[in-house]
């Protein structure tokens, strides 16, 4: 019996036993009834509070940026920043907050309380960040480091964030907007960190809902980026990521912009961007759209030196389903197949903290190996797709060991082509 219904069974016994009328009994049973079966967001509600983050833009690159913790009791209870990033200037000092170098532990008062800081973008020294009069592409992380908490068990996060910009400025997110604010939900977490890409300015946004998925491509107006076909290529694809990861974002952000940004993609929580100049289609028949969009469905990060396997399947899929549908021909496939195996050929072992160019062209042809020993061995039943979606269920870092157990799971014996003999290690 379920631990609701057990309550309710012993309830009613109770009431027997103590003589209450029929009609009294039966009207208890019904509320009970409509407890035991209400969602599970209404029973949970009582173990929930409150994180607003408001941002507020400074002069030049810095924001301030306010944390609103709201509770009837205190659920939670403590919050610690272990190494303050480079770009927090300034932090305000209370009483319940304790600095020793660049960690920082507050005890949240029982009914809830205020953190500020103040951030300077100017402060991360790399190209996947910008900021100007015009427009600034970063990202939330940016704004918020990464917190652990202390919490009554079971207990969770409501988040929200927004920012409170007196200007004409435009903001784009991956989130949901409600009344003004973006809600902040990860389901896998009971902490919410706001993540993901972010673009303020003069904007130019084009939307559309793709199998499922609501997806917007931003970038700075008037910079020549090829919005539609980028939405277009999307279009495409974008039901074939579906299929292969049922989990996919239901929210895709696709951040467009030209220099000084980084002249490639990179992928984050449900969003990515691309530079401007990058080619939806490469000479290599591979595609750095598809390359990050596969990043933000499978989510994961590579374990010590086998950053191999996520880069190589990253850039097998923006192959492989560019031949699924259709955007490469068969001859264009078996040519660039050709080509991954001559420039990847020199490369004596994939093993590498960052797998770049020949690393991962090597990796390539590692994973077109295994998927046509997985058809060959299952009579086309399963495919490397099975594998991948067996490593989703997983968040812990990928790692060979962790391919060899899905792909042992799909083929129902040890891969030869995972083997030690085979691989360069």
């Amino acid at each position: 019996m379920k631990p609701r219904a057990f309550a309710i069974y012993h309830l009613i016994m109770a009431t027997e036993l103590s003589g209450t009328s029929s009609r009294s009994l039966l009207l208890l049973v019904c509320m009970m009834v409509a407890v035991a079966n209400a969602p599970r967001s209404f029973a949970d509600a009582i173990d929930e509070y409150r994180v607003d983050y408001e941002v507020v833009p400074l002069s030049g690159s810095e924001y301030s940026v306010t944390m609103r913790v709201g509770q009837s009791e205190p659920l939670l209870r403590k919050v610690r920043i272990s190494s303050l990033p480079s770009q927090i200037q300034a932090f305000d000092l209370h009483p319940g907050l304790q600095r020793d170098g660049r960690s920082l532990t507050w005890s949240v008062p029982p009914t809830g309380g205020t953190l500020r800081w103040v951030v300077d973008l100017a402060g991360r020294d790399d190209a996947t960040v910008h900021h100007s009069d015009k427009w600034a592409v970063f990202r939330l992380e940016d704004l918020v480091p990464a917190m652990a908490t202390t919490s009554r068990s079971g207990s969770r996060s409501r988040t929200r964030l927004r920012f409170v910009d007196t200007s004409k400025r435009s903001y784009v997110s991956p989130y949901r907007p409600v009344d003004g604010w973006w809600e902040i939900d990860n389901p896998a977490r009971r902490f919410d960190r706001p993540t993901g890409w972010i673009i303020a300015g003069s904007l130019s946004v084009r939307r559309d809902e793709i199998s499922g998925t609501r997806v917007a491509i931003a970038s700075p107006r008037g910079v020549g980026a090829r919005q539609m076909d980028a939405l277009a290529f999307a279009t495409w694809h974008l039901p074939y990521y579906r299929k292969l990861f049922p989990k996919f974002p239901d929210r895709l952000l696709v951040v467009m912009a030209g220099d000084p940004m980084f002249r490639g993609g990179v992928s984050a929580p449900n969003s990515l961007f691309m530079h401007i100049d990058r080619p939806l289609i490469s000479a290599n028949a591979t595609s750095t759209l598809l390359h990050e969009l596969f990043h933000v469905g499978l989510g994961g990060r590579a374990g010590p030196g086998d950053d191999w396997i996520v880069e190589g399947l990253a850039e097998f899929y923006s192959h492989e389903l560019l031949h699924r549908a259709g955007s490469v021909t068969e001859r264009r496939h078996e040519k660039a197949l050709a080509w991954f195996e001559e420039y990847g050929a020199s490369v004596t072992s994939l093993k590498t903290s960052v797998s770049r160019g020949p690393t991962t062209w090597r990796a390539v042809t590692v994973f077109d190996a295994l998927n046509r020993e997985i058809v060959d061995r299952t009579d086309a039943k399963q495919s490397l797709d099975d594998v991948v979606r067996t490593l989703t269920l997983d968040d812990s870092p990928l790692t060979l060991k962790r391919l060899r157990t899905a792909a042992r799971s799909v083929i129902g014996e040890s891969s030869t082509t995972l083997s030690d003999k085979e691989l360069p290690l």
